[in-house]
């Protein structure tokens, strides 16, 4: 499977794109991997000679029209040739009109851990691409590091202990959130690490509202609660890493475009779990507690809730 990333940018003129095709080449992209396209304008100057009939039948037609038809067929053919080379049909557009104006476009096919490289190197906006994905990463691992360790704080409640499905289901967050830490500290490693540590304790300083009230480390919570606590995180979590993927492509980070996408894949099955067990759970505590003598509704309440999250999203 061809896994190479297209990486691109806009030059007004021939010499700005043959530098930034030099300074790929000084970097050790090789020439396979780039690709410089230009419109050869000539070729579609209106002539506006007399006698053209936007009626006549084609190839007939003679004067601007023709030169029209000519047009219109280039640009179908150098729009195909950009979306084919991986640029998205909407971003092919948009260039093709800057090509049409004379601009030239150098597009790099690196391999995913090269391609904020080619960045850089490229896309004339993308001096800031770091610091954004800097911050934004940053931002993320310090969600799942708040998560976690109100986690690991539910872990060595007794409490939690005495409900097994419960337990196990937590036991499992606690080992994928400690993936997803690891693997974000080993991606703000990888940008510069001043700036990494800065933006990681300001992220953390920063956590206020549905984030750092999810959990409260004086509150003795009931286990329910500690599943409602963690399923709220994990949707928050969800949306969090929906954003950083959309961020990440438009900033073409494709490494951490795929880190938000594999992490995001984890979320859906521990939050159809607990919404599984949750039943139970409640049960569980109320009768304990002596509120309630029948807990023989827990089948009913888990068909229905399960039933009633497929039916939802069935409908998208």
């Amino acid at each position: 499977m061809n896994t190479t990333k297209t990486i691109y940018g806009i030059f007004s003129t021939v010499q700005q794109a043959a530098h930034v095709v030099a300074r790929l080449r000084e970097n050790n992209f090789e020439e396979r991997q780039i690709e410089t396209i230009t419109i050869d304008t000539a070729r579609t100057t209106y002539t506006g000679k007399p006698g053209a009939n936007y009626h006549d039948k084609l190839p007939e037609r003679t004067g601007s029209y023709a030169d029209m038809d000519l047009q219109r067929e280039q640009d179908d053919q150098t729009r195909a040739l950009l979306v084919a080379r991986g640029i998205p049909d909407k971003d092919a557009r948009n260039a093709l009109n800057r090509l049409r104006e004379g601009a030239s476009l150098v597009a790099v096919y690196a391999e995913p851990e090269r391609a904020r490289l080619a960045s850089e190197i490229v896309d004339p906006l993308a001096e800031d691409t770091s610091s954004t994905m800097r911050t934004y990463v940053s931002d993320m691992l310090a969600l799942e590091h708040h998560t976690l360790d109100a986690v690991e704080r539910q872990l060595e409640t007794a409490t939690t202990q005495r409900y097994l499905e419960a337990y196990t289901t937590i036991r499992q967050l606690h080992i994928t959130l400690q993936q997803h830490v690891g693997t974000l500290q080993r991606q703000m490693k990888a940008y510069r690490s001043g700036e990494a540590v800065a933006g990681f304790k300001q992220a953390i300083g920063g956590l206020s509202g549905a984030a750092a009230g999810l959990y409260d480390k004086l509150r003795p919570d009931s286990v329910s609660r500690m599943l409602r606590d963690n399923y709220t995180a994990l949707s928050l979590a969800a949306i969090s890493y929906t954003m950083l993927h959309a961020t990440a492509l438009a900033k073409k980070d494709f490494v951490v475009a795929d880190i938000a996408e594999q992490h995001l894949n984890n979320i859906p099955l521990l939050l159809t779990e607990i919404s599984r067990i949750m039943p139970a759970t409640v049960t569980q505590e109320l009768f304990e507690e002596g509120r309630i003598a029948d807990t023989s509704v827990v089948d009913d309440s888990v068909n229905t809730t399960q039933n009633a999250l497929h039916n939802e999203r069935s409908r998208f």
